[in-house]
């Protein structure tokens, strides 16, 4: 089977894996062998990277037997970061093939003629076929295409003319751009280079491109208009305009973003650095801006006096905070001796956030527990404190709060115990062996001589020894039980109508 051409990386033993791509945008599924919508499973899409030999620094991947063929692919080299493939791993390389069905080849290019000359088109499509992104052109088929053309390479509107300088190098004739010679010489001298040093770098000032009505400068492109790069210092070092107009201007299309700004691999890179004389930044819209980060804050904002202001002149501030799953909408951390949130506080929202409490408690039945009458009245049943809830436990054995009776269940009730209901009072004394009155001696009472009927108790006997029961006449069972003493339990007694 055979492999993609081998990709030179700068270190050796590295884990290397290649993702492919569709002109479409849709991603190669190695399990399913289709080309498919990217579903968030990047572990179903990579094709490892193995080095030919140990030690050579080149890598090869295998092209899937599957693929679909006659067709352009979009390769992607990434490198392994942690211990499974991610999407966040950083990129190595690309590239982009055409795909026969067996093999891949590099793109080639078809030109028919060069303003009439076909000897100068079948060079120019051979230096545009040897190109590397490596290399550069190779040979000198391209100046040589140039110089045999009839009148150099020409632009549409005959104002800028391409021709073979000295020593083959491009030599650009900007014969007029809207009428502006300082514009030509300009476009010149960004092509074809000053004096004899045709190599130095290009000062990007020495090009002014204006456009009374529609932009100065417009580029297109499938994947992306432009790309930006610099050595040592930014990317674009400054944006200045005239008047009160905007440096930049930014705008998606359709469901796209205006402006995506990434950050380097370092953990310390910022996606985008903003600062202000008056305003860092200043946005309007429907969701003026959406912030996400992936493995840290989506925005962080530093300052010395204060990190953030936020004002509205009709509406709140900060209309909401949303997330995604179970993320906190917001964390406040102070650092130092600072607070975790200092903001003044209106003495309007005093009763409103009262209200709003007082709504919650009398939604949930707790303004029952101290201000509102159970219903009932007198008799109450109880019917705000839901069954099975922890305070119905409390309450009885059964979970069911309509089975609590105040008059033996309540906290008072147990304490004092149940004088009995009988017509007779009996008075019950409980001595130690000396006949002194035991006082705290727990006291029940029951009609049968296994204690499961309790009739009156339980009661406490005073310091004279003595507790009172309301009795009918008949046989009972008297119960005691102190900590420092042993009783005979039970003791029959007989009460006797007076």
């Amino acid at each position: 089977m055979a492999d993609f051409p081998s990709y030179r990386h700068d270190t050796t033993g590295r884990n290397l894996y290649i993702v492919i791509h569709n002109a479409a945008g849709q991603v190669w599924d190695v399990v399913g062998e289709v080309f498919e919508n990217y579903d968030g499973t990047w572990t179903n899409y990579d094709i490892p990277a193995v080095e030919d030999v140990a030690g050579s620094y080149f890598y090869n991947a295998e092209i899937p037997a599957n693929l679909t063929a006659d067709i352009v692919v979009f390769v992607t080299f990434y490198e392994r970061a942690g211990g499974s493939v991610a999407i966040t791993d950083p990129v190595a390389a690309d590239a982009t093939w055409f795909h026969d069905g067996s093999t891949v080849s590099p793109l080639g290019v078809d030109i028919v003629s060069v303003d009439g000359d076909a000897a100068a088109a079948g060079k120019l499509e051979s230096a545009c076929d040897n190109y590397s992104a490596t290399r550069g052109l190779t040979g000198t088929a391209l100046p040589a295409a140039v110089a045999d053309a009839n009148n150099g390479l020409v632009t549409g509107d005959g104002s800028v003319t391409f021709t073979a300088g000295v020593g083959n190098r491009l030599a650009v004739d900007a014969e007029g751009i809207s009428g502006s010679t300082a514009a030509a010489d300009a476009v010149e001298a960004v092509f074809t280079g000053v004096g004899a040093a045709a190599d130095v770098d290009l000062e990007m000032r020495s090009l002014v491109i204006n456009n009374d009505a529609g932009p100065g400068f417009h580029i297109g492109g499938t994947t992306f208009g432009m790309e930006v790069t610099a050595s040592n210092g930014p990317g674009i070092s400054s944006v200045s305009t005239g008047g009160n107009n905007a440096g930049i201007v930014a705008t998606g299309n359709d469901s796209g973003a205006g402006v995506v700004v990434t950050s380097g691999n370092t953990p310390t890179a910022d996606a985008l650095t903003i600062s202000g004389q008056t305003s860092g930044i200043y946005v309007t819209g429907g969701t003026a801006v959406i912030y996400e980060g992936t493995a840290g804050p989506g925005l962080q904002s530093i300052g010395t006096t204060f990190g953030a202001e936020f004002s509205a002149s009709n509406g709140p501030a900060i209309s909401g905070v949303s997330t995604g799953g179970n993320g906190d909408g917001m964390i406040l951390t102070k650092h130092g001796t600072g607070t975790d949130l200092n903001a003044g506080w209106p003495a309007e929202w005093d009763a409103e956030v009262q209200g709003k409490v007082n709504d919650a408690l009398i939604a949930n039945n707790l303004d029952h527990l101290m201000l509102t009458v159970l219903s009932g009245a007198g008799s109450p049943t109880f019917s705000e404190i839901g069954d099975g809830t922890a305070l119905s436990w409390i309450m009885t054995a059964t979970g069911d709060s309509s089975d609590f009776t105040p008059s033996t269940d309540s906290l008072e009730a147990l304490q004092t115990g149940t004088v009995g209901t009988g017509a007779v009072t009996w008075t019950q004394t409980v001595e130690d062996g000396s006949s002194n009155g035991i006082d705290n001696v727990a006291v029940w009472v029951s009609t049968d001589v296994g204690g499961s009927t309790i009739v009156a108790g339980t009661k406490y006997t005073d310091t004279n020894g003595e507790v009172t029961f309301q009795l009918d006449a008949g046989t009972y069972y008297v119960w005691k039980q102190h900590g420092g003493y042993n009783f005979t339990n039970p003791e029959t007694i007989v009460v006797t109508a007076p």
